[in-house]
């Protein structure tokens, strides 16, 4: 099921289902069942058919990097856990390019993943997936943002074990991958 632990933001998404991530621009209590059956004729899911871990990133709509972006999430929830203490991290899927592929903040407990970017960059869904599973990394190590600024100081980016650690995870692109493919 796409997104069933993400909170989603309604001014970006209305999750619709198992298989649907459906643009929308009002709240969710506005989301009627007209719309509904509206939407569920688009079925983006038949969008997404054919697409494997080396279709280019610039190939795919906003709406199918949002899924992928969202099994990938979902995967991760539920083969790494998460804190229960903080809950689930929210994600935004931002349209905007950015210097960075992704962030996560741990003050505010979000991931943002910019896909503009890695179409800017020519990468694959591997680079994307392994992105994604990088940041909800970060998501359970322990410590603020001002514990990762004083090891970023001191070891660098590329050495600051926090990063060290979520890279040692992006390994598992291909494990996350054999899992969510059918339902790309």
């Amino acid at each position: 099921m796409v997104n069933k632990y993400l909170k989603v933001n309604p001014k970006l998404y209305v999750h619709q289902g198992p298989e649907w991530l459906i643009p929308y621009c009002g709240g969710i209590s506005t989301f009627n069942n007209k719309y509904k059956q509206k939407y569920k004729k688009l079925k983006i899911i038949h969008y997404l058919c054919g697409m494997n871990c080396n279709t280019k990133v610039s190939d795919c709509s906003y709406e199918e990097l949002s899924h992928v972006i969202g099994l990938t999430y979902d995967w991760c929830v539920e083969t790494m856990g998460y804190k229960k203490k903080r809950g689930f991290p929210d994600l935004k899927v931002s349209k905007k390019k950015n210097s960075y592929y992704a962030y996560y903040v741990r003050d505010t407990h979000r991931i943002t993943i910019f896909p503009a970017t890695f179409s800017h960059h020519k990468h694959t869904l591997k680079k994307l997936i392994a992105i994604v599973i990088h940041e909800y990394r970060h998501t359970l190590q322990k410590g603020g943002d001002e514990k990762y600024i004083k090891l970023s100081e001191k070891y660098g980016y590329w050495n600051n074990p926090l990063e060290v650690d979520a890279r040692s995870y992006e390994k598992n692109w291909n494990i996350c991958y054999k899992q969510i493919k059918d339902k790309l």
